[in-house]
């Protein structure tokens, strides 16, 4: 009998330590983005979709988008798992800034070149509108706030832009 709750015990710990090991965090300032990558996704599920947005971004990525200040769950399943793992999403005020800063006012266009580009994401479409040119994007101020502009080209290169837009 106790040689099989030793067993039983290691194996429970054999389980148990992968998923605690999963877990993890993401810091983001409201009003920004970032992506993530998630190999297997199959679902994904947030506690308190005020506080972070979730978008899935083709098969194998997670666009967070900070919308107010506070603290939330991320829940991602991946194939083959009937447990989630989770992350804690952190929505702060604001964070140091870490890729070029755009400032457009409303009712204005900005052009930003961008080469080879394949893929776009905009944080809040509601603050500035989104759209491509050959070897661009432009980006038009809809009304005055702050987003994110994330920018993929070949070679899986990855620019995120902060897009300031003024009265």
């Amino acid at each position: 009998m106790t040689r099989r709750m030793t067993c039983l015990a290691v194996a429970l710990l054999t389980f148990s330590l992968p998923a605690l090991a999963q877990n993890a965090s993401v810091s983001l300032a409201v009003g920004t983005q970032k992506v993530i990558d998630i190999p297997d996704l199959t679902r994904v599920a947030v506690g308190d979709p005020t506080i972070a947005d979730i978008r899935v971004v083709g098969r194998t990525q997670l666009l967070i988008v900070g919308a107010k200040t506070g603290t939330t769950t991320l829940n991602v399943w991946h194939t083959g798992s009937a447990n989630p793992t989770s992350w804690t999403v952190l929505v702060s005020a604001t964070l140091p800034s870490t890729g070029p800063r755009l400032t457009v006012q409303v009712g204005h266009t900005l052009t930003h070149p961008a080469p080879n580009l394949q893929r776009v994401a905009i944080g809040d479409p509601e603050i500035a509108d989104l759209t491509t040119a050959p070897g661009a994007v432009q980006l038009k101020g809809l009304r005055p706030g702050k987003t994110t502009v994330i920018l993929w080209s070949s070679g899986n290169h990855r620019e995120s832009l902060e897009v300031d837009v003024t009265p």
